[in-house]
């Protein structure tokens, strides 16, 4: 099902998702931002606690999710990835149940911090790096 963004939340930078939207949402809410010619590099928050997302191992006596599906976030975000040169980060500040998540990620070439903080401070450096190296220095 494609949920129109602009339907259940005010669209505006940062881009705060709710929890009705579901793995399309998010993808095509990040990829829009991210692929903009204005957009140098990417973070994007991950808050799975909704069953719109495919955010957990498969457990089918407990719930429908799957991490592992070829539409979840995890696979959506690894093919955004392999798709443009920018890069970006997740964060997925929960606890150890959604470690599937955070594992489905990395091996989609996602990179994945626990925090917030965290990322911001290693994109800070990233970026520095970058700009003294364009510097030729």
């Amino acid at each position: 099902m494609r949920t129109k963004i602009a339907d259940i939340v005010d669209v505006h930078n940062p881009l705060d998702l709710t929890p009705m939207a579901g793995d399309d949402a998010y993808e095509m809410s990040f990829r829009t931002v991210l692929l903009n010619e204005g957009t140098d590099l990417g973070i994007v928050g991950i808050v799975p606690l909704t069953v719109m997302m495919n955010t957990l191992a498969a457990d089918p006596a407990k719930h429908s999710e799957d991490v592992t599906r070829e539409d979840s976030i995890a696979f959506r975000y690894g093919r955004l990835a392999r798709e443009t040169d920018k890069p970006f980060v997740a964060v997925v500040d929960t606890g150890p149940l959604y470690d599937p998540l955070c594992r489905q990620l990395e091996a989609q070439g996602v990179p994945v911090f626990r925090t917030a903080d965290r990322a911001l401070k290693m994109l800070e450096l990233w970026r520095t790096a970058q700009l003294r190296s364009s510097r030729g220095r």
